[in-house]
């Protein structure tokens, strides 16, 4: 009986500080995992939303890299 206490004493919990350390990692992960699951459902729910969303973003972008660019090119006559 002495001999199974002490080999209790002896051993260290590895295995709890493994999960202590990954669980940190897993969390994070797993909210990730989690928004990118939502937002997949969403765009699944509304295809025409985020079409319009794409569109409307989209050709923000493009005007605003084409004003950009010109107004580069003004710049540089000047």
């Amino acid at each position: 009986m002495a001999n199974q206490e002490k080999s209790e004493v002896i051993q260290p919990p590895t295995s709890v500080n493994k999960q202590l350390e990954s669980y940190s990692y897993t969390n994070w992960a797993g909210k990730i995992q989690e928004q990118y699951q939502k937002i997949k459902e969403n765009v699944e729910t509304y295809p025409y939303l985020w079409g319009s969303y794409i569109v409307v973003y989209g050709g923000f972008g493009l005007w605003f890299a084409y004003r950009w660019r010109r107004l580069r090119k003004t710049e540089d006559r000047v």
